[in-house]
């Protein structure tokens, strides 16, 4: 699970995760009172001194409803919190004062790192004086030597009471993807250590804007540096503010020019990207002073004429608005760190320069010393440079077997080294991976090795690992096989909280033609707040003429962000009369990437008889590659006279999977296009032709003088009983000279109740002088007219494009 060690989490045992521990740097567990904590040794940034040096005003956030209510579970219960926030959002304060208000006899301690968190695990567990662990800025102690899925059940399985906080960028890098299933990629929930450890965290979002409300109880507090940051709230948070994180920035910004401090400036430009790279932590005076030169060399070196290297540290490292500075000094002033709203602020910028190679090279060479490997070949992975990804995870292999390995593989892929790829996860199976298992298994399956790819995925599933669970359940060929594993999962709320498996069971339930099961799960996962599951038990329920339940459940699918539950409530509701409303909330759909929407619009438009409006949805639908929308398009200009735009569309809905798409291309393409792609996209959608759709096609092919082509399928639509099929095909015949066959076809025809096969006949017989056979063809013709007419049937007509809503 990222730290090499899997553990059965029902008999945990920490011997091993406690061999990994050094003496090196050793400091010992001794919490101390929340009371009695300076909340600035413990990562509230400073902000601008009033007289008595004291933090400004506390001023509570909207947020802390939620976040005290964990903090207060966490203490009675045991758990573990993170609040995220931009950097100087407010997070940091608002967990501590969340403490103090809810604990204020509680004891706090704080980790160096993760390396230090180990090393005192053992007496963290073993202590009984209630302490919380504070965890500020949690993408530092995340790694392989440090916080892994592992540690983390350690802490949850002996109630340990855990705070901490990351910055919004950390955490948007490492969250795995929402969604359900094979909705998450293979970069998502799989792709890092840190994404397996956010996966198990309840997290509470402090914003960085503050809202009215907020505001207008900042305006009523006593402290002027409070009231004073709310006049700067629309541009920046108050706590961002407050912190002087928006000065310092444009100060920095302003200082690389002539007659400023460009030997500073590039000082501190080295520290952010180094930060960029993954150096989080201190970075040692050394590295800096190396590594600046090339920036200062960028900005014009010597002709800037630049300050001297202590002139310059000096204004790095002055403290500026009695708060903070551009570089923290760490280790008597021998490390710094950078001031993190700086590369913070720059990120969402969207004007950040791309690091330069010589700095991934520092990050590469100081990491091998520091074991940070893991941290900058995930900031490479974040800024794709594989390149160094690939040296930082392949230097890390002998550290740390198996995490190196995974992410090495992946890396390897973007590379396109799939062998390579596939070698690296192997060696991590081998030692025991279930994740490289489902790596390599993904890879299998993908290159359609589905055996191979079974197999793997056992080796988690068989072990009870949810996510090999949901890869095995996937990719297994027989669903009966997939419902039992589903049923794994499913069958347990604390295993599908989510709701996914439940959907993917009703899913697989319906492949095999069971609904009351398939609308059982649905029901259950739509309960357990699966948005997916919702959506399709409203189509069932819709299609049940249970309109009124089948709303409420889209309508509860569309309040959680599903587009396409949004788009078929629209639908019910236009049928309902309200078309103004459908329409605002379809066209919300479609801002939400909803596709299919643009084809409600589209009909909506041709009911209120405005063709050219629902052509103009269906072009926008076709675009976004919805195949309804291509369809309908195709059709409309089928319906303009224009047969080439219509293959192209008919094309590309074909492509997207529409089969009566592929009809209707097969169909133009006998008339317009090439007979050999005709025929190929015939064949996929054989199964709902008609025999008089295939007499049709046969008909086009002959037209253009494909005769043999023709006649195969003319053959096959006899064969179902379609006699125009045998007219046609006896004519072909007759023509190339194959009498006996023609006539014999026409007579077929004939006997099968075609009169136009008795006229062709006749006459072909007159013209060979052998009227008397002609007579009695014609007098079987009339027969089988007076017989037509007595019984009042029509021959049927073939099948015309009709438009699909």
């Amino acid at each position: 699970m990222g730290s090499g060690i899997q553990i059965n989490t029902e008999n945990l045992n920490i011997s091993e995760i406690l061999q990994k521990a050094t003496l090196e740097g050793l400091s010992s567990y001794n919490p101390v009172p929340v009371t009695s904590a300076d909340p600035l040794n413990f990562g509230v940034h400073r902000s601008e001194a009033n007289q008595d040096g004291q933090l400004p005003e506390y001023v509570t956030r909207t947020s802390d409803t939620e976040l005290r209510r964990h903090i207060s579970e966490i203490h009675k219960h045991g758990g573990f919190i993170l609040v995220v926030g931009d950097s100087t959002a407010g997070k940091t304060r608002s967990a501590f004062e969340g403490l103090l208000a809810t604990c204020p006899h509680s004891k706090i301690w704080a980790p160096i790192d993760g390396p230090d968190l180990i090393r005192n695990l053992r007496a963290i567990i073993e202590s009984q004086d209630g302490c919380f662990v504070w965890l500020d800025d949690l993408e530092r102690y995340i790694g392989p030597d440090g916080l892994t899925p592992s540690v983390l059940a350690v802490l949850k399985q002996f109630n340990i009471r855990s705070i901490a906080t990351m910055r919004a960028e950390q955490y948007r890098r490492l969250s795995p993807i929402d969604g359900d299933g094979r909705a998450l990629d293979d970069l998502g929930r799989h792709n890092a250590l840190g994404s397996r450890v956010l996966d198990h965290l309840d997290t509470v979002v402090v914003p960085r804007i503050w809202n009215e409300t907020e505001l207008a109880r900042a305006s009523r507090v006593h402290d002027s540096r409070v009231t004073s940051a709310v006049a700067h709230s629309r541009l920046f948070g108050v706590a961002e503010y407050l912190a002087a994180g928006p000065r310092l920035y444009q100060q920095w910004s302003l200082a690389d020019g002539p007659g400023g401090n460009p030997r500073g400036a590039s000082l501190v430009a080295a520290a952010v990207d180094l930060a960029r790279c993954g150096i989080t932590a201190e970075i040692p005076l050394s590295v800096l002073l190396e590594l600046h030169e090339v920036y200062l060399n960028r900005l014009g070196g010597d002709l800037l004429r630049p300050e001297s290297f202590d002139a310059a540290l000096d204004w790095a490292t002055r403290r500026r608005y009695g708060v903070t500075s551009f570089l923290l000094p760490i280790k008597a002033g021998s490390h710094y760190r950078v001031f993190d709203y700086l590369p913070d602020a720059l990120a969402r910028s969207n004007e950040a320069p791309a690091i330069p190679p010589e700095t991934w090279e520092s990050a590469l060479k100081y990491a091998q010393l520091a074991s940070l490997s893991f941290h900058v070949g995930m900031a490479a992975v974040q800024h794709e440079i594989w390149g160094v990804a690939e040296r930082a995870w392949a230097d890390d292999l002998e550290k740390h077997p198996i995490p190196a390995r995974i992410n090495l593989g992946r890396v390897y892929l973007k590379l396109d080294k799939t062998e390579q790829a596939k070698t690296v996860w192997r060696q991590a199976v081998d030692l025991g991976s279930i994740d490289a298992s489902i790596y390599l298994g993904t890879q299998y399956e993908q290159e359609g090795r589905i055996r191979q790819a079974v197999d793997l995925f056992r080796i988690g599933a068989e072990k009870s690992d949810s996510h090999a669970v949901y890869h095995l359940a996937y990719a297994l060929p027989d669903d009966r096989e997939a419902v039992a594993w589903w049923h794994r999962i499913a069958d347990s709320d604390a295993t599908d909280a989510s709701g996914g498996a439940a959907h993917n069971l009703g899913q697989t339930y319906a492949r095999l033609g069971d609904t009351e099961s398939s609308k059982k799960w649905w029901k259950i996962g739509a309960e357990r707040g699966n948005a997916l599951s919702m959506n399709n038990l409203g189509v069932a329920l819709r299609e049940e003429g249970a309109i009124g339940e089948a709303q409420e459940w889209f309508k509860k699918a569309a309040n959680k962000g599903n587009p396409r539950s949004l788009a078929n409530w629209a639908n019910l509701v236009a049928r309902e009369g309200d078309t103004g409303r459908a329409i605002e909330m379809l066209e919300r759909a479609v801002t939400l990437g909803e596709a299919s929407a643009y084809n409600q619009l589209a009909m909506i438009s041709l009911d209120a008889g405005d063709s050219e409006r629902a052509e103009e949805y269906w072009r926008k639908g076709y675009e976004a590659n919805d195949p309804k929308c291509a369809y309908n398009l195709a059709v409309r200009l089928q319906s303009l006279d224009d047969p080439e735009g219509a293959m192209e569309v008919y094309r590309k809905a074909s492509a997207a999977g529409a089969e009566i798409a592929s009809f209707h291309y097969a169909y133009l393409l006998a008339k317009h296009g090439d007979p050999d792609e005709a025929e190929i996209q015939f064949r996929r959608a054989l199964h709902i032709a008609t025999p008089s759709d295939i007499c049709d096609f046969g008909r086009a092919l002959s037209i253009r003088r494909f005769y043999d082509r023709a006649m195969s399928w003319l053959n096959l639509a006899l064969l179902k009983e379609h006699t125009h099929a045998g007219c046609l095909a006896g004519q072909i015949c007759i023509r190339a000279g194959y009498v006996a066959d023609g006539e014999r076809l026409l007579k077929i025809a004939l006997a099968g109740g075609h009169e136009h096969a008795g006229v062709v006949l006749s006459k072909w017989l007159v013209r060979t002088g052998r009227g008397t056979a002609a007579a009695q063809v014609m007098r079987l013709t009339a027969g089988n007219g007076r017989r037509k007419k007595a019984s009042g049937t029509k021959p049927k007509r073939a099948r015309r494009s009709k438009r699909k809503r």
